[in-house]
C-alpha cells in the first residue's frame, strides 16, 4: 500500500476526487465524494474528473469572479512573463559569437 495521496476539491459544494485518503478505501481508485458520501469509483483520474465535472454542473457552481482579484493576478503575472522574453529575445543578438561570414570565419 503506498503512502501517496491525492485530493481535488471544491469545498463551497462539498465535491472532491480523493485517492487513499482517510475518507475513502486505499484501493489506488479514485473516488467521487458529494457531501461526504462516495459517489463513485474509478480506475482512472479521467473517469473521475468526467463525473466530478458532471456533478459541478448540476451544481449550478461558478468560480468566484475577479472581484477577489484573481484574474488581475494572472494577467500580471502573464505580462510579467511576455516582459521578460521580450527583454531575453531583444538582449540575445548580444551574446551570439562572432565567427564573421559563413559562421565560422571562414570565406
Amino acid at each position: 500500500m503506498s503512502d501517496d495521496f491525492f485530493r481535488l476539491a471544491l469545498p463551497a459544494i462539498s465535491l472532491s476526487i480523493e485517492q487513499n485518503t482517510e475518507n475513502v478505501a486505499h484501493d489506488r481508485r479514485f473516488h467521487v465524494l458529494h457531501q461526504g458520501t462516495d459517489v463513485g469509483n474509478y480506475p482512472t483520474l479521467k473517469k473521475a474528473r468526467e463525473h466530478f465535472q458532471r456533478l459541478k454542473e448540476a451544481s449550478g457552481y461558478q468560480v468566484p469572479s475577479s472581484a477577489e482579484g484573481g484574474d488581475v493576478a494572472n494577467k500580471e503575472h502573464i505580462e510579467r512573463l511576455l516582459d521578460a522574453a521580450t527583454s531575453y529575445w531583444s538582449q540575445s543578438h548580444k551574446f551570439r559569437s562572432g565567427g564573421g561570414r559563413g559562421g565560422r570565419g571562414g570565406v
